[in-house]
């Protein structure tokens, strides 16, 4: 019960002030140490965070620019059919756009498909008609453009229009 008495707190100041003190101290000055190898670096974090947060609230803003008046169209909407019909056309539009996007790439789709086969069937052509020739005894093969300029005349955008089975 020594501790509890006078001589306790006296024990206690004694110990504070020879252990306590200096050690705090110690740690002070490593601590201070520390922060100057590490100040650039903890200039450079905060300026990261700084900057980082300058974003995040800019987006939230943005979130919240939608979201408010989303919030209050939806409490209007309960008691007004005609915003609510609004909606539902504004989600029909994205519907609809949407379809129109997913026939694009289908038909882009088919599109690289037949223009893959075209390449074949030109690149089987041009090879019967080098083997042709070959056996003709080197004969000179006019060009496919030269035929399509002879056929159809014209120039070339003219004749590849034509090959594509457009017209100018």
């Amino acid at each position: 019960g020594d501790l509890d008495g006078e001589g306790g707190k006296k024990e206690l100041e004694l110990y504070l002030e020879r252990v306590f003190v200096p050690m705090r101290e110690r740690v002070k000055e490593l601590a201070f140490s520390s922060l100057c190898v590490y100040s650039s670096f903890l200039r450079g974090l905060e300026r990261c965070a700084l900057f980082t947060a300058k974003i995040v609230k800019k987006r939230v803003k943005m979130i919240d620019e939608v979201i408010h008046p989303l919030n209050s169209l939806l409490s209007t909407f309960s008691s007004c059919q005609e915003m609510r019909e609004r909606v539902k056309m504004v989600r029909r539009g994205y519907g609809e756009t949407k379809q129109r996007f997913q026939f694009l790439k289908k038909f882009m789709e088919s599109t690289h498909d037949e223009l893959i086969s075209l390449s074949l069937a030109v690149k089987i052509k041009n090879e019967e008609r080098q083997k042709e020739s070959k056996e003709r005894g080197g004969e000179k093969e006019e060009s496919t453009r030269e035929k399509w300029t002879e056929r159809i005349g014209g120039s070339d955008d003219e004749v590849m229009l034509g090959l594509l089975g457009l017209s100018a």
